[in-house]
């Protein structure tokens, strides 16, 4: 069984969350002292709603490999928009497994800086229309994965999805996630 995503929430304040999001959290669970009181980022789901929770991963640097996997996961549901645009252009798919490499420690960090300056560049030459808007987005979004920090690909790709997906999808991948789905 997969460890929860759990910490005290000192360590979330330690992030500098945003006063109103602790406050809701804290009223949610009967509390107003942050000493000692254990927060999973479940709760502050059910609590505060999927974006703070996503933001919460960041207090989680031990879980990267899991966090950069989900980022990936939800870059790889908007590569059918970009396929349909570029077909046989595969730089989001690049970076995506890049990152992914990284997540396992297949390859280093100048790798991931590579891929990211691949990507920046391929965005750099197309010439972007209205009706591709969601192309432009899965090509950001794959971007996005190879982000030095895990946190922030996850909170990057998962708005991103829940733009063009929906809610329901994003929910889902991130059931995924705090299930243990990605080791």
């Amino acid at each position: 069984m997969a460890t929860e995503f759990k910490a005290s929430i000192d360590r979330y304040m330690e992030a500098s969350p945003c006063e109103d999001g602790v406050n809701q959290a804290l009223s949610q669970f009967g509390t107003t002292s942050t000493y000692g009181t254990l927060l999973s980022v479940e709760d502050i789901w059910i609590s505060n709603g999927i974006r703070d929770a996503i933001w919460s991963l960041r207090v989680f640097p031990e879980r990267e490999m899991e966090i950069r996997l989900f980022a990936c996961a939800c870059a790889r549901l908007l590569l059918p928009f970009w396929y349909r645009h570029f077909p046989g252009n595969n730089t989001p798919l690049d970076a995506i497994n890049t990152a992914k490499s990284y997540a396992y420690g297949e390859v280093d960090a100048d790798a991931l800086t590579a891929s990211r300056s691949k990507v920046e560049e391929e965005d750099k030459k197309i010439t972007w229309f209205a009706t591709m808007e969601v192309a432009a987005e899965a090509l950001r979004v794959a971007k996005s994965t190879t982000h030095r920090t895990a946190s922030e690909a996850a909170a990057e790709t998962s708005s991103t999805v829940e733009w063009v997906l929906g809610s329901p999808l994003l929910d889902r991948l991130f059931r995924k996630l705090l299930g243990g789905g990605f080791i």
